[in-house]
């Protein structure tokens, strides 16, 4: 084996360092960026690295396990628009962790232990193998992943286009010469094992946060090595292993136990040995299982990717040493990781339709279901019957990429089950670079605008020329299941006109005004956003053509108006006079009149400066002839085309913000002009708000907050949205929960109850609250057929838990959740870990914070829970 310098960035905290350095060389060379892992976890994906990459011009390919991936489509927006979300299915796990991104000036090829996460990407201590090339030379390794990439298709059976991408990135790494480096190992053709070199040794080291029953792999291991000692490290409660296994191989090879006390949940693998004074490891994803080291994908074991090489120094993690009876009594517990039940392996768009994957056949007939994109996640319809016996089926319509498919079927019970979700894939969207979006040279800024007579004629005229059509309405869905289909050819310009678009708003209004419309900080500079999307598959053409009236000799006077009093506003816009009163107002009127034949980004910035003008106090506090004005545009808007993916969260935010406003006026229970008003608003937009996002509310509501107070702050927006869309919160949480096979009712209007017989009544609690939290102060509880309960209280920030342990003592913890983290994310990985636990000196002392918001929920804290429903 070669001798090099050690090829491991054990200092790197995450692979967003990587991204986070390709982004700012401002080069936009990337290429490929392409993310493969065990599971996955893409709203993070999308939150954290997704603007990156599209920022550095990257076409974006993320693989994962189809029987691993779960996605919460409320948190998923891109996927199968603005980059390739695929699925790796084979007889084993797919298990391989490796990120690739290669340009035409630089690559990197990391092989990894970590998944596409917030555990695997922050918070868990992994190990990270990581290759840099340039034109001048790169490390052979480099081309062993490019050849692995390509021999990858014949192995493991691959969701559609994710072939294609990985063939893309492999050509484009070999374009860079290779020199020694460490061995790059899979195991498509034969075991790990057998590709490492032959004992003895003097010394074997292993560490792998799971080990398999019997402890196989260790032993193959220590018959291949013949290492005179042998030290195995464990994290206790967290290493999955057989005791009594691994105890009587540490006995029988004069081995020893190192107990690792790292806080962090250890989810590197490590095995290391040394011989003749020289130190040699293989890390990446293979764990201390037969499954990883001792089969290929052929013979039933998981697809694995790992590097041989020589390093410096050990990597084994430091601990204190104990007997090898502390694991003796330890029993191996297997997790449930693989399903049985429908699962998807993905949708891809052709023409008239949709092709959609199976991972395997129905044992009992089924029905595919559909969420088109532009609607809420909630909102599903049946597409077509799945019969037994087929893999691949064909759904006839107008689908949007970004749609979520979900298979639906009754188990041996016959009880629903549904699959994960998938998104529906547009090959040519995903395979395109996203658009570099010029920088333009207008700098009109929005009290400017409102300030110079001149320019806000200018500007609505600007509106009135920029009408693009660029949205579709989308038909019924049709379907019929066959075998084949052919791929999408469709609307190869689309994603041009989109581009074209954006640079015309730009050119016509000017930066800031678009930035001002998208909700961007006007103090930063900042371009039109490469992280969202830059095309839509909502474009159609709209020949409806409507001009101004023309300005009558009143509107003329008021033109000539005293220019000091246009300075005055753009100053201080609470200090109006007469002309610009008038002025304001008549402005305003023309925008609602022109704001339904709008583009997307003109709509958002008609009704916002609308918004604004309405705060800058155009009318007095007692008059209220803004208030239609609002109502009528917030209701245009409702029942306009769909808005395109890129302002679907900005959409939701300003009109949630539109309707704050509106709701401060229109009484609950009298039927008044304005609640009539509010009312048909709220129906015209309450599909719009689910996309509504805390920070996009929080800008567009910062010029009015001097008006209009608390009524428009963040939070309070933010609620009434949730007020008008979830009707009934708890009923959705009960479907959503029987849907994942937990049996689940309401004890009260804010409290959810989980019964059954899982072992771990915490998990069942935490699934529970996720479902059923919504920023509100809520509860959930789960209960088994043991005895054993638990339960979980929100209120946001804090998440309280209640337990009894297995000694019968009653537990109190205190979590926080910041911005980053969600409870749906917090439920997906099940790892309280990730939160910020409050530190507190007895866990049996009870927290009177929570005592007190039990109670207020009807609960009582001195008791566990008892149910009220029979």
């Amino acid at each position: 084996m070669p001798e090099h310098d050690d090829p491991q960035e054990f200092g790197v905290a995450s692979p967003l360092t990587w991204l986070l350095a390709e982004e700012a060389h401002g080069d936009r060379q990337l290429e490929h960026a392409l993310f493969l892992g065990f599971t996955l976890d893409l709203g993070f994906f999308e939150a954290m690295a997704l603007g990156p990459l599209r920022a550095s011009g990257a076409r974006v390919t993320v693989v994962g396990d189809a029987e691993m991936s779960w996605p919460d489509p409320r948190a998923v927006r891109q996927a199968g628009r603005t980059y390739l979300a695929g699925l790796a299915q084979c007889p084993g796990a797919f298990h391989p962790k490796l990120v690739v991104l290669v340009g035409q000036q630089r690559c990197l090829a990391a092989v990894v232990s970590g998944n596409i996460t917030l555990a695997g990407w922050q918070n868990n201590a992994e190990l990270w193998t990581v290759f840099h090339g340039t034109p001048e030379g790169s490390p052979k390794a480099i081309s062993q992943v490019s050849h692995w990439m390509r021999d990858l298709p014949g192995h493991v059976r691959l969701s559609a286009g994710v072939a294609d991408a990985l063939s893309a990135a492999a050509s484009q790494l070999e374009i860079f010469p290779s020199s020694d480096s460490p061995l790059v190992l899979d195991n498509l053709e034969s075991p790990l094992l057998d590709q490492i070199p032959e004992g003895p040794v003097d010394e074997l080291r292993v560490f792998a946060p799971f080990h398999d029953p019997g402890a196989v792999a260790l032993t193959a291991l220590i018959a291949r090595l013949a290492p005179a000692n042998l030290k195995v490290a464990f994290q206790p409660e967290k290493t999955v292993l057989d005791g009594p296994a691994l105890s009587r191989i540490l006995h029988d090879n004069n081995g020893e136990l190192i107990v690792d006390d790292e806080a962090r949940y250890r989810h590197g693998k490590l095995v290391e040995w040394t011989t003749s004074g020289r130190t040699f490891t293989l890390t990446g994803s293979a764990n201390l299982s037969s499954a990883a080291l001792c089969r290929t994908p052929a013979t039933g074991g998981n697809c694995e990717l790992a590097v041989l090489s020589e390093v410096p120094q050990s990597k084994m993690p430091e601990g204190r040493f104990a007997p090898p009876t502390v694991v003796a009594s330890q029993r191996f517990t297997m997790r449930a990781t693989r399903r049985e039940g429908p699962a998807l392996l993905g949708a891809t768009l052709i023409d008239g339709g949709a092709r959609v994957e199976l991972v395997r056949s129905l044992r009992a007939p089924g029905v595919l279901e559909l969420s088109p994109a532009h609607l809420s996640p909630d909102d599903w319809v049946e597409a077509v019957d799945v019969p037994t016996g087929v893999l691949e089926l064909v759904v006839y319509g107008n689908i949007a990429a970004g749609s979520r498919c979900r298979l639906a079927t009754v188990d041996d019970e016959g009880a629903r089950v549904a699959s994960a979700v998938v998104f529906v894939v547009d090959p040519q969207k995903a395979a395109q670079r996203p658009a570099h979006v010029r920088t333009q040279e207008r700098t009109t800024k929005p009290n400017e605008l409102l300030a110079d007579n001149a320019l806000l004629e200018q500007f609505i005229a600007d509106l009135v020329s920029l009408r693009a059509g660029l949205v579709t309405n989308p038909s019924r869905v049709g379907s019929a299941a066959r075998t084949s289909g052919r791929p999408s050819s469709e609307t190869a310009g689309e994603a041009e006109t989109w581009r074209s678009y954006v640079d015309r708003c730009s050119d016509r209004l000017g930066l800031p005004l678009v930035n001002f419309a998208l909700g961007h900080h006007l103090d930063k500079e900042a371009s039109v956003p490469d992280s969202k999307a830059v095309w839509s598959e909502n474009l159609s053409g709209n020949d409806e053509e409507s001009g101004l009236d023309e300005d009558s000799a009143e509107d003329l006077v008021e033109q000539t108006a005293d220019h000091a009093e246009n300075e005055q506003l753009q100053e201080d816009p609470g200090c109006l006079g007469t002309a610009t009163l008038r002025r304001l107002r008549r402005w305003a009127k023309e925008l609602v009149e022109i704001v339904g034949s709008l583009g997307p980004i003109e709509r958002l910035l008609a009704t916002r400066l609308l918004l604004t003008i309405t705060a800058m106090g155009a009318w007095r506090s007692d008059e209220l002839e803004w208030f239609p004005l609002v109502a009528k545009t917030l209701t245009v808007l409702g029942r306009s085309e769909a808005p395109p993916a890129e302002v679907e969260a900005q959409t939701g935010s300003l009109v949630a913000v539109g309707l704050a406003l509106l709701r401060m006026h229109a009484p609950r229970h009298e039927q008044t002009g304005e609640a009539v008003r509010y009312q048909e608003s709220v129906e015209s937009v309450a599909h719009l708000l689910p996309a509504a996002e805390p920070e996009l509310v929080a800008e567009y509501a910062t010029r009015l907050t001097t008006r209009f107070g608390g009524l428009v702050d963040t939070e309070s927006v933010l609620a009434l949205a949730d007020e008008i869309v979830q009707a009934d919160p708890m009923a959705d949480a009960v479907l959503a929960l029987r849907e994942k096979g937990r049996e689940a009712h309401a004890d009260s209007p804010h409290v959810l109850h989980v019964t059954g017989d899982f072992g771990n009544p915490v998990v069942a609690a935490l699934d529970a609250i996720a479902a059923v939290a919504r920023g509100n102060t809520v509860a959930a509880w789960a209960s088994n057929s043991k005895g054993r309960w638990a339960l979980l209280v929100w209120r946001k920030p804090d998440l309280y838990r209640v337990e009894r342990d297995k000694r019968g003592l009653v537990l109190w913890r205190q979590y926080r959740l910041d911005r980053r983290l969600s409870l749906s994310a917090l439920a997906h990985a099940r790892d309280f870990d990730l939160a910020q636990q409050v530190p507190r000196r007895a866990l049996v002392q009870p927290i009177l914070d929570a005592v007190e918001l039990i109670r207020t929920l009807g609960l009582d804290p001195t008791t566990p829970p008892v149910c009220p429903v029979v």
